[in-house]
């Protein structure tokens, strides 16, 4: 092959590999939840969590109780899923169900591996099964966080102090850790 020819394909190679990165790097800021209005930020409380509280997590510690077996969410149990994401400004809950309405908050993780200070908390959520649910908080790639279901005390505004947590069917708080990547 001529070297004219050999510089040919090599440039055109070149443009291939660069559009490939340039299609995957587009794709994978796109996939990026988008931040919706309909959640506030709420940095104001830092709440602990009561000393018996569980968390219900795929890898539960020894001195956890075993999460509660899955579930179809349909609103007659209180359930929660969220996966390990990016971080950035907003988290995505992958699906919950309320049997009452309720809020998500989403809380730092105390040196004791509780649920710590709130860094985001969802406006009002009707009674039954949501999914891709975007509540604002500012994460850092490489912490893990604790995502947790209040039942709302009737007056529709967030207040850690009244609208207690949601339980399971078997009475442990409806709260999931996940990793932000």
């Amino acid at each position: 092959m001529n070297p004219r020819k050999q510089r040919s394909m090599l440039m055109i190679a070149i443009v291939v590999i660069l559009a490939a990165i340039a299609i995957y790097w587009i794709a994978g800021r796109s996939a990026k939840a988008p931040e919706i209005p309909s959640v506030s930020n709420n940095t104001t409380n830092t709440p602990t969590a009561p000393a018996n509280a569980a968390t219900n997590t795929t890898t539960p510690s020894p001195n956890t109780k075993p999460p509660v077996a899955d579930s179809p969410l349909t609103g007659d149990n209180n359930s929660l899923s969220i996966a390990s994401q990016a971080a950035g400004k907003s988290v995505v809950v992958d699906a919950l169900s309320l049997i009452k309405p309720g809020f998500v908050t989403i809380h730092e993780i105390d040196a004791q591996g509780k649920p710590g200070k709130i860094i985001g908390t969802s406006k009002l959520i009707t009674a039954g099964a949501k999914t891709d649910l975007i509540v604002a908080a500012n994460t850092v790639a490489g912490k893990t966080y604790i995502a947790m279901l209040h039942i709302d005390d009737g007056n529709g505004k967030f207040d850690i102090t009244k609208d207690k947590e949601a339980t399971d069917a078997n009475g442990r708080p409806v709260e999931i850790k996940f990793v932000v990547k």
